[in-house]
């Protein structure tokens, strides 16, 4: 997911909006969910979260202040991918089992941040 994360963002941030505006969260879903060859073996893809958010400066991106809409003054976008981890139980019935496979059942959420560039 760290890859297809990666890979998205990229190529979603660095759209040639020229010629008509960019629905970076609708481009940035798409590349990620194009590259889900490996890992929907594993996870399913309906159960992943992603979002983009849109911010004008990084002190906003570290509070979390970010907005779902994009305009020209909001130039960092902040790319996100969420799963909820539950680990594949191969044993079962064993105390310390269940207590590892409770404290490793989690979000488990990545994110990058991109300055978006275009031509306009």
């Amino acid at each position: 997911m760290d890859y297809s994360l990666s890979e998205a963002a990229r190529n979603s941030a660095y759209r040639d909006n020229s010629t008509s505006v960019v629905d970076y969260q609708q481009v940035f879903d798409e590349y990620f969910f194009s590259q889900n060859g490996f890992w929907s073996m594993f996870i399913n893809p309906k159960d992943i979260k992603v979002e983009a958010s849109f911010c004008s400066t990084v002190n906003e991106v570290i509070t979390g202040r970010c907005s779902s809409l994009y305009n020209s003054q909001k130039r960092l976008a902040l790319y996100s991918v969420s799963y909820q981890y539950r680990p594949l139980k191969i044993i079962s019935q064993v105390a310390w089992a269940e207590s590892l496979f409770s404290q490793l059942d989690g979000l488990l959420t990545r994110k990058v941040t991109y300055m978006i560039e275009s031509s306009r």
